[in-house]
């Protein structure tokens, strides 16, 4: 992080990760034809409805966690890293265990019947093991591995999806590709762990003391980025309350076209985020440097899609 390569790094990072992403894009183009093409709109907008709500729980429940722990794990070194490690895993697990489960009672209040239920419940499980897997990879980010990132990332989509089509072609119903959350993101675990076995323990760590250090620094930024991670989806689970279950579907074709789009900025930025962690305490002059660079490439491009 300390050298002059890192910037190239980081810059061939950030394509790696918007090329695999925009891979994973169109596989999952793939996936939602299958899926409304099995299910119709009205099915496929109960289907997005489960994955909203499991985003929403994930968005909070993130809350910028991985983005401090990247930062943490960029500055530190031996045991305090380590240390602070295990109380992140810790934190992850808590934290999503209990957003799944408030996610589970919302669905079951709401009156979305027992299919959308169980179907929260499965998918929630999905959603621990995608957020621990998730944590792990900034230790991977963070040394500026990005080549494993976007190859983890791809095949966690394309197990998805292949099961997917799978499941749609053998005539399976909602709550069978709904599960299908849980495979995907559990191959993506089991191929994270050795890979960061070396720089980090898996053993959790519930110490409050710990966990006070980085909730101080995540609480801010959890409430900013929720703002952005729940407006489209909250305005899709209104959707579910207010509207007909067609107009939902619809809602939900138009709505996943956005929110691909608006991945995209972050895979580009948070590629340089790890030096930009190290510059920022020790080399003034570098920080200032690559964070106006990032500046004006987030003008150019973000102009650039405005007109597009």
């Amino acid at each position: 992080l300390d050298t002059q390569a890192a910037g190239g790094a980081a810059m061939r990072g950030s394509v790696l990760r918007t090329a695999s992403y925009v891979l994973g894009i169109l596989l999952s183009l793939i996936s939602a034809r299958v899926l409304i093409t099995h299910l119709g709109f009205s099915q496929f907008g109960r289907y997005t409805l489960v994955v909203a709500l499991l985003t929403i729980v994930g968005g909070f429940t993130e809350g910028g966690l991985n983005s401090v722990v990247m930062r943490e794990f960029s500055t530190l070194s031996g045991e305090r890293r380590r240390e602070m490690m295990a109380s992140a895993i810790g934190m992850r697990l808590i934290l999503t265990v209990v957003g799944v489960a408030l996610a589970v009672a919302f669905a079951a209040v709401a009156g979305y019947g027992s299919t959308l239920v169980a179907g929260t419940a499965i998918a929630g499980v999905g959603l621990v093991f995608q957020l621990l897997q998730s944590t792990l990879s900034t230790t991977l980010q963070s040394q500026l591995r990005f080549g494993w990132v976007s190859v983890i990332e791809l095949a966690r989509q394309v197990v998805n999806v292949g099961l997917i089509v799978a499941l749609a072609l053998s005539g399976a119903g909602l709550l069978p590709l709904v599960s299908v959350a849980v495979p995907a993101s559990v191959v993506s675990l089991l191929v994270t762990i050795p890979l960061v076995l070396r720089y980090t323990s898996l053993r959790p760590s519930f110490n409050m003391g710990h966990w006070w250090r980085l909730l101080r620094e995540t609480i801010p930024w959890a409430v900013i980025a929720a703002v952005s991670i729940v407006y489209f989806r909250l305005a899709y689970v209104l959707m579910s309350l207010i509207s007909g279950e067609l107009q939902t579907g619809y809602f939900a074709t138009s709505f996943r076209i956005t929110e691909v789009l608006l991945g995209i900025p972050n895979l580009i930025v948070v590629a340089a985020f790890p030096i930009l962690a190290r510059a920022a305490r020790e080399d003034s002059a570098r920080f200032e440097f690559a964070s106006g660079r990032i500046f004006e490439l987030s003008l150019v491009a973000g102009t650039l899609l405005v007109m597009c």
